[in-house]
């Protein structure tokens, strides 16, 4: 299939051929993250999950975002100072930045619904 346009995209969007898997419900762990986040559920419930998000997100502002990444960059490599920045704005204590990170990173790799995650 080739996407070629929004309505093209529009209708790919909308077929249930191109759902994405839906987590199956958790209370602990990684499995909990995939069963509560907006990217492993569909319909009504993915949306109201994105507009918190969005929400979340649209209080950040770009330019305060660029000067604390530019303050953090030589403490954290490269890769993670996105994470770094975000940790923070969202209120992780620079004490407890680091290991913030390091799960995030741990999390990241355990994320998809195929990985091999012991709970």
């Amino acid at each position: 299939m080739i996407v070629s346009g929004p309505a093209d995209v529009r209708a790919a969007f909308d077929d249930p051929l191109f759902e994405v898997p839906t987590a199956p419900p958790a209370t602990v762990g990684v499995g909990w993250l995939r069963a509560t986040v907006s990217r492993f559920a569909n319909g009504e419930v993915h949306a109201r999950r994105r507009t918190l998000v969005e929400q979340e997100l649209e209080l950040l502002k770009p330019g305060d975002l660029r000067s604390l990444a530019a303050s953090l960059a030589g403490s954290f490599d490269a890769r993670d100072v996105p994470l770094a920045v975000l940790c923070t704005c969202f209120g992780v204590e620079p004490t407890a930045l680091q290991r913030a990170v390091d799960d995030g990173r741990a999390i990241a790799t355990a994320y998809p619904l195929d990985a091999d995650v012991r709970e």
